[in-house]
């Protein structure tokens, strides 16, 4: 299934998404309908795929270039929604109620500052707190920190930045939150003004306190390490999307324990520039992909993150050029959200993932495996006597069919 916003194809919807108890809450950072770029957020019926509401600030900031929706986050009956260009980008995030689309509250920095981009990077609600990443300048280049927020009364906790130092990388390129720590990603800084930035993914707990941290398997290379970053229980993932790996650490203490690469590689870019965690099985956005040579159609794969196995491989059903899908990602109740941004589209998948009719063993199913059954039907091969009665007829082939249209097509209802 494919959902698309309300307005214009430029929109920007998919940029980032979330789900909480039936809710998939879509960013559209391009939104106009308030101004040029000026941006909007959705709120979509996770069962039907029905657009509920569309959410729009009420606030007295200029509306040009604000980008609002491009960082969103959904938590017990509460949605939060960046606005990065807001003020001269010092940035700002509203609160609203998920039931009604109420806006409860606009949060923005007491010390921010020009082109801090306050949730540009990342935003992330769990258990009353809102953690949003901020950038800050230093002359040639960038500090960053993560301001933490009580959600009941939109109070300021604690301002989470690591040391002014040059082996320390952007602080708050990415962050994730569980129900009980705080993952932050921090990328390596411009190599000719910081030579020894190193890229790390840092844990916190909810009050904002350091846990551990993280370093990059390659210190230095400078190839997206903690740009993207997702925690679950004890299970927290990051990637290196230049280097189209991705890694999955024991958050307790910090080992590595899986290295993933994409199955195919000659065709996946930018593998991990989404991470999303959910119930052990992972998703890994790759969306400037080639599908069926189709530039930035784009991609994402599924993994089980306590075997590193590889589970399926999810690809627009409408593959077109630049649409970028796996930009952003989002679990929900037996789906899985895939947005496309540059499509101004969202794809529904659900979680049924089991394809014994993909003969290839591509992790996809598409016209090759329809070839391979007819030769191995034409072969009389056991693979494909689907009634299992020793004999190959026109039974196996109308079951082949059903299995190829229910069980595979990863389509939501």
């Amino acid at each position: 299934m494919k959902v698309q916003s309300l307005g214009a194809s430029s929109d920007a919807f998919g940029i980032a998404m979330d789900y909480d108890d039936g809710l998939f809450v879509v960013g559209a950072s391009s939104d106009s309908e308030q101004g040029p770029l000026a941006g909007a957020a959705y709120l979509v019926d996770a069962t039907t795929g029905d657009i509920l509401t569309k959410l729009l600030p009420d606030t007295l900031a200029p509306y040009l270039n604000r980008n609002f929706g491009r960082q969103v986050a959904i938590d017990n009956g509460i949605v939060a929604v960046s606005s990065p260009g807001e003020d001269n980008r010092i940035g700002a995030v509203y609160l609203f109620d998920a039931m009604t689309g109420d806006q409860l509250v606009r949060i923005h920095p007491e010390d921010g500052l020009s082109s801090d981009s306050f949730g540009l990077r990342g935003i992330a609600m769990k258990n009353g707190r809102l953690a949003v990443c901020s950038e800050s300048q230093l002359p040639g280049g960038h500090i960053g920190a993560v301001y933490l927020y009580d959600v009941a009364t939109a109070g300021l906790l604690t301002k989470i930045t690591q040391a002014v130092d040059p082996s320390q990388g952007l602080f708050g390129s990415s962050v994730s939150m569980d129900d009980s720590l705080i993952a932050v990603g921090a990328f390596a800084l411009p190599r000719n003004n910081f030579p020894d930035s190193v890229a790390t993914v840092t844990l916190y707990d909810l009050d904002g306190n350091f846990v551990r941290e993280i370093v990059e398997p390659d210190p230095g290379s400078r190839d997206g390490f903690g740009e993207a970053v997702s925690i679950e229980g004890d299970v927290v993932v990051a990637s290196r999307d230049l280097e189209r790996e991705v890694y999955i650490y024991h958050a307790p203490t910090g080992a590595l324990v899986h290295t993933i690469e994409p199955f195919d590689l000659l065709n996946t870019k930018e593998f991990g520039k989404s991470l999303t965690l959910s119930g052990g099985i992972l998703a890994v956005g790759a969306p400037q992909s080639f599908v069926d040579g189709v530039h930035r159609s784009g991609m994402v794969y599924l993994y089980d993150t306590a075997s590193g196995d590889a589970i399926w491989r999810l690809v627009p059903s409408d593959t077109g050029n630049s649409k970028y899908f796996g930009y952003s990602t989002a679990f929900g109740d037996n789906v899985v959200l895939c947005g496309a941004f540059q499509d101004s589209s969202a794809y529904w998948f659900n979680m049924g993932f089991d394809c014994p009719v993909d003969y290839v063993e591509d992790l996809r199913q598409d016209i090759f495996d329809v070839f391979a059954f007819l030769d191995l039907f034409s072969a009389q091969d056991p693979a494909a006597d689907f009634t299992n009665d020793g004999a190959w007829d026109v039974f196996d082939v109308f079951a082949f069919i059903d299995i190829y249209q229910s069980t595979c097509q990863n389509a939501a209802p």
